[in-house]
């Protein structure tokens, strides 16, 4: 993310749902279905585990072919980061989390240095100075 490292953090310019006001779950807890959930934890793990690696994946396609970022990666990216913009603490706790396992794993298997880099500052990057690499400062 750090090729992008400005359109992560900008909130919810031009957002599908949060700009224009159509409603979805309150928070990813909510859309986990974790309220009514015995297995708490699970659903929020799996939705920030695939949060972290789909923008990872997207903000590192383009570069892995060459190519400027295209207008729906973009769009893409700004909708993902707006709505994580409404993200509560443990939310973002969760997504942490994510991002260190994620890390951890890529380390221990392809290692593939763009992944790492990533990886290694998504927090950081995602919601700016409030975190250094995947850590709160």
């Amino acid at each position: 993310m750090a090729q992008t490292m400005g359109l992560f953090q900008g909130g919810s310019r031009g957002v599908p749902g949060v700009a224009d006001g159509v409603q979805g779950p309150e928070t990813f807890s909510e859309a986990a279905g974790e309220g009514a959930s015995s297995n708490k934890g699970v659903g929020m793990k799996s939705i920030a585990d695939a949060l972290v690696y789909a923008t990872t994946f997207i903000n590192l396609s383009a570069a892995d072919h060459g190519e400027e970022y295209s207008d729906d990666a973009v769009a893409a990216l700004e909708s993902i980061a707006g709505y994580l913009s409404a993200a509560t603490e443990a939310e973002k706790d969760a997504l942490a989390e994510a991002a260190r396992r994620l890390l951890a794993q890529e380390k221990n298997s392809a290692h593939r240095a763009e992944f790492v880099e990533d990886y290694t500052r998504w927090m950081e990057d995602m919601f700016g100075e409030e975190w250094k690499d995947n850590r709160r400062v």
